[in-house]
This record gives structure tokens, sequence and C-alpha cells, in this order.
């Protein structure tokens, strides 16, 4: 089960189901997005199950899963949950605080849940205690305890077998005449950002595929299913700047031009922009780029650790302009401890950005995400627990509506959001209205400890 706001395939579960189905088991996908009788669904495959997995982001997309735990609960208590993904990975403590799972995988899932089937369905109850204890990444209840295993990083993707797309219906995943296939050639992150997930997730390492074996991966999908656009969802596709231009090499040898899009860092871009022409990723394919910015404010980009400079993100933009790449850029208002300064700086670096013929921006209000660094500041400057907050809070988060977790400053979002629409009537190609966040104000009732919600009209 995977559950988004968006419609995209669920690389994660298929990436658990390519892996079980390799030890022989028997797998039914349950994606929320596509499936508008899930619960059926759920209803209907849970008996006789040798467990429920579940998998989703922090934000809205938990509710769903906390739907479908509470139909496990209820019509399979025999069935262990386990809960894998990003929020779970981080919101561990919380989830077993309030008794939502039997399991959860924290980091890479794919040898932690083999093991686990292999545990749950052939050692003998005496010795299972043991048996779990020896599974790196698996958290799980003793007794009173919660214990958690050692959490390890991944050695290499490149022993994994290619994601098996026969899990999914592919064709239900393209809509509006746009046939985009979503696949994943890296996993993790170097980067140490204080506002991401990243860093606890991948414990700070990289790991890609060479670049023969994304460029056969790729042409094997577009032998099969035809598509109009390869979307990878990697992290960083650009971690390792030597394998992008290494890709674009394969690329050509092959003779195929495939749409391409993709996320890089803005000073990955300006290193591979020294060892070739940026014109060379758009003859193979590289349309769209995203590049997550965040800011214009040097001082602020070195607080959440960023790794980059304003100076490297107008660079790069400028670079891929010229080489008629189209750039999305997203940033981060009303971040903790920024100040009117770094938001003007922002503002400098969006309406350099605006006046290039292929940038489009989005914009998003700071959200804590559980056991970052920068919530963790938070929590230790409000004198707070992690654990205070429920799975229902954290699914009330969204980096365009804000959050529950963290409000942010009323005044300075309101303050950003009248330059934003501005600066929406100045650069309409750049930045589009409904790509734009929405204040929620989230007060204390006078009456009681309920909240109420106001929210602004886009106008």
């Amino acid at each position: 089960m995977d559950v988004g706001g968006e419609l995209f395939m669920p690389l994660s579960m298929m990436a658990i189901g390519t892996a079980l189905r390799s030890i022989g088991c028997e797998i039914v996908l349950i994606d929320a997005q596509v499936e508008h009788d899930w619960k059926d669904l759920l209803r209907q495959h849970l008996p006789g199950a040798s467990m429920f997995g579940v998998s989703c982001l922090t934000g809205p997309s938990i509710h769903a899963v906390l739907d479908g735990i509470a139909i496990a609960r209820s019509c399979a208590p025999e069935v262990p949950i386990v809960w894998g993904g990003y929020h779970a990975s981080q919101s561990f403590m919380g989830i077993f605080d309030e008794g939502l799972a039997d399991y959860v995988v924290r980091g890479a899932g794919e040898s932690a849940v083999v093991r686990l089937v292999e545990v749950l369905t052939a050692t003998p109850p005496s010795a299972r205690l043991e048996a779990l204890a020896a599974i790196p990444n698996l958290v799980f209840r003793d007794r009173d305890a919660v214990r958690g295993n050692d959490q390890t990083r991944l050695e290499s993707i490149e022993l994994l077998a290619p994601l098996d797309y026969t899990l999914i219906d592919v064709e239900r995943y393209f809509r509006d005449g746009q046939r985009t296939i979503h696949c994943i050639s890296s996993y993790g992150c170097p980067h140490a950002c204080t506002f991401c997930a990243e860093p606890t997730q991948s414990l700070r390492r990289w790991r890609g595929l060479s670049p023969a074996r994304v460029v056969d991966e790729m042409f094997r999908l577009v032998d099969e299913y035809q598509p109009d656009l390869i979307s990878f969802h990697d992290p960083n596709f650009s971690s390792n700047p030597n394998r992008v231009v290494e890709i674009v090499r394969e690329l050509r040898r092959g003779g195929r031009r495939i749409p391409i899009l993709c996320d890089m860092r803005a000073r990955d871009i300006v290193r591979i922009a020294q060892m070739i022409d940026l014109k060379e990723l758009r003859e193979v394919g590289f349309e769209s780029i995203f590049i997550g910015l965040e800011s214009g404010s040097d001082r602020l980009l070195k607080l959440i650790r960023k790794g980059s400079t304003a100076a490297d993100a107008l660079s790069a933009c400028r670079q891929l302009d010229r080489a008629g790449i189209r750039t999305r850029t997203s940033f981060i208002h009303d971040l903790p401890d920024e100040n009117q300064n770094d938001s003007d700086l922002t503002f400098v670096l969006l309406e350099q950005l605006g006046a290039l013929g292929h940038n489009q921006q989005s914009h998003h209000f700071y959200t804590p995400y559980p056991m970052t660094e920068l919530y963790g500041q938070i929590v230790a400057s409000k004198g707070i627990l992690e654990r205070d907050k429920s799975q229902r809070e954290w699914a009330d988060t969204s980096t365009y509506w804000g959050s529950k977790v963290w409000p942010g400053r009323a005044d300075f979002r309101r303050a950003v959001l009248r330059r934003l629409y501005a600066l929406q009537r100045k650069f309409p190609h750049a930045i589009e209205r409904n790509a734009l966040p929405v204040l929620r104000l989230i007060r204390p009732n006078t009456s009681d400890t309920a909240s109420h919600v106001t929210e602004t009209a886009r106008s």
C-alpha cells in the first residue's frame, strides 16, 4: 500500500515487492492513489496474509496509512503490520507509542523485509526474538521495550534486481495524455541539509547504478512502455557528477534520445558544466532539471548546511537556460532564524531567475520533519518532545499550507505571499498561481483547547 498527494508510481513498494518476489512470495500491491476502492481490496486480501506493509512520506498520505492500519487491526488482527519509508524511519518511536505497527524498517528495506518474512514464516517462536535481533534496520517491540537494531548503510544497489513494473498496472499512472515512467538510479544523498529527512534515512551515503546499467534500464522501459518522459526520483541524481557525464556519453553511444526529468544540486551542475557543454545533456534528452535552491541568502544557506551558494544557484540556472534546459527551482520561506534581509536576498534571486526563459519556480513554507536536525533545534528551543506529536498531527502537514506541528510566523508569511503574488504577475511564465503556497493560520480557540483554521484567498 502506498499513497501520496500526486500520482507517482509507488517505487518504494515496488522495490520491496521485487525483493519479496525473488524468494517466491506472492505480492498484492494496493496503491490508494489509483485504487478508489482500496479499502475493500484491503479487506479482501488481508486474511491469510503473511504480513501487511505500508509506506508513506510525512504529510497528508499518513491519513490513508492510518485508515489502512485500522482496517488491518479490525479484520485481520493476526497479520503483522510493517511500516517502512521516510516517515516511519523518522517517527518510529511515536508509531510504537500509538501501537500502530508490529515492526518498523528504517532506511533501505529490501534486505530487512526479506529476512523478516523468512523469520516470521520459518523460525520457531522460541528462536524468533534472537533472529529478529539480527536483522539490520529493523525496529520491533520486545515485551515493554522498543528494540532498534543497528541501522546500516546500503553497500551497493548493483546487487538489487531491476524494479518489477508488473507489480502495478503501468497504464493507470499515465494521465492527461502524458506517458511518464518513474524510476530510480541511486539511493541516498551525501549532504547534510538540516531541514531534510535524507541524512537520517540514508546516513549520508550515496550509492548509484553504473552508467551502463542506468541506460540499459532506460532503454528497457522505453521498449516496454513507450513513455514520453522518464522521471528519475533519485534524492540527488547528480551526487556523482562524473556519473552524469558518463550517462550522457552512454546515451549518445546508444543513439536514442529519451526525454528526462531529474533532480540535481546547483553546485553539481556548475561542476558538470566544467566537464562538458550542458547542451550535450539537452541533446540526449535532459529536458527539465529540478533544483532545490531553498534561499538566496548565503547566511541562511550556511545555517541549513545546503552546501551551495546563491551564486551557484544563479550560475547553474543561467547555464542550463542557455543550453535550452528547463529549470524547476524550489524555495523554502519562513525558515527558522530567517530574517527580513534573508528574505530580501531570496527575492533578488527570484527576480533574476524569473527573467530567464526556461525557469519555473515552486514556493513552500518551512515544514518540519521528525528527527531532522532543524526540527531538533526547534524541539530543544521550545522544550517539547518529538514523541508528543501524534501521527495524525504529522499528517496535517504540507509545505504549501503549513503545519500544526510548526505554524511559523503568520505576519512573515503574509508578507512573503504578497511579494510572491506580485512576482507572479511580473513573471507568469515562471510562477503559476496554483503553485503558490496558501497561508493557513492555526490559532488556539479561546473557548477550549481545539484549533480553528483560516485560509487566505488567492488574490
